[in-house]
C-alpha cells in the first residue's frame, strides 16, 4: 500500500459520540448535514432504525437522501444507555449508489496508542459502479493515513486522474507545528507576579477551529491552579490567526482541538 499523507491525531474527526433518545426498530432519527441528531424541523435527512439488538447495544440505521425515499446511507452504531439517554458511536458506515450497488464502506475499530490511551483505526473501501474496487484508505492507532488507488481491472492505479479526498484531515496552524510553537514563544505573556514568585505552570486548553479556520469556544480543559496563567493561555490562544480548518470526506468541518501552554521560567 503505497503511503500518500501521514497525519499525527491531536483529537480524532471520526464520528464523535453523540447524545440522542434511545431508539428502537421503525423509530426515525432525524440529522442534519454532518448526520448530528436534531429536531425534526433543523433536520435535512432522516434515518429509519432497521434492527436493534439490545444485548449487544448494537443498532442498524438506514439513512434517506433528502426530499426522496432512496436509501443511501446504512450505518451500525454501538450504544449505551445512561440517564435515560444514549452515547454511540459509529461502528461502520456504507455509502450506496442510485442502484443500490456498494459506492463506499468503512470500517472502524477501537485500539490503543503506544502511550495505551484508547483510539480509532478505520479501514475505508470506494467500488466503481460494477463493484470493482477503486480505492482503499486506511489509518493506524498512531493517526497515521495510507491509501491506493485502483484500475477498473484491479491493478494498482500510481497515476490516478482524480484525486479523492482523505477521509479525514486535521485542522493545520498556518506554517505547521514548528510555526505554532514560535508563536506561543512570542505571543505568551509571563504574568508578572508569577514571575516574581518564581511560580511555574502549565495549562491544557481546548478550542474549536470553525469550519473557516477561526478559533473559537476556547476554554480551560485543565487548569494550572494559578488565574493567571490560565487567562493568559485564554488570551494567546483566542487570538491565533485563522488556521487551516479540519475536513471530513472533502468537505471543511468544525473541530475540537486540545493545545498545552506551558510557563516556565527556564
Amino acid at each position: 500500500m503505497t503511503p500518500m499523507k501521514k497525519i499525527l491525531l491531536v483529537l480524532s474527526l471520526l464520528p464523535m459520540v453523540l447524545a440522542a433518545q434511545m431508539p428502537s426498530v421503525s423509530d426515525t432519527v432525524w440529522v442534519n448535514d454532518e448526520m448530528d441528531p436534531v429536531k425534526r424541523e433543523k433536520a435535512t435527512r432522516y434515518g429509519i432504525v432497521q434492527e436493534m439488538d439490545t444485548v449487544n447495544h448494537v443498532a442498524i440505521i438506514h439513512y434517506f437522501e433528502p426530499g426522496t425515499e432512496r436509501n443511501d446511507i446504512i450505518r451500525r452504531i454501538a450504544f449505551k444507555e445512561k440517564e435515560g439517554k444514549v452515547r454511540y458511536k459509529v461502528l461502520s458506515e456504507t455509502l450506496l449508489y442510485p442502484d443500490g450497488a456498494i459506492l463506499e464502506e468503512l470500517v472502524f475499530t477501537d485500539a490503543k496508542k503506544d502511550d495505551g490511551k484508547d483510539t480509532r483505526t478505520y479501514h475505508r473501501k470506494l467500488f466503481f459502479p460494477d463493484g470493482a474496487l477503486k480505492y482503499e484508505e486506511t489509518m493506524n492507532e498512531k493517526g497515521e493515513q495510507d491509501c491506493v488507488y485502483y484500475k477498473p481491472n484491479g491493478k494498482i492505479d500510481r497515476h490516478p486522474a482524480e484525486q479523492i479526498p482523505l477521509y479525514q484531515t486535521m485542522p493545520a496552524y498556518p506554517g505547521g507545528l514548528q510555526a505554532l510553537i514560535e508563536y506561543l514563544t512570542a505571543n505568551v505573556k509571563y504574568p508578572e507576579e508569577a514571575r516574581k514568585n518564581g511560580v511555574e505552570g502549565r495549562v491544557l486548553v481546548q478550542f474549536v477551529v470553525d469550519k473557516d479556520g477561526s478559533i473559537t469556544k476556547v476554554k480551560v480543559l485543565r487548569s494550572s491552579g494559578a488565574k493567571a496563567f490560565d487567562n493568559e493561555a485564554i488570551r494567546v490562544i483566542s487570538s491565533m490567526p485563522y488556521w487551516k480548518p479540519g475536513t471530513l470526506r472533502g468537505k471543511n468541518v468544525r473541530v475540537k482541538y486540545k493545545l498545552p501552554v506551558n510557563f516556565s521560567l527556564k
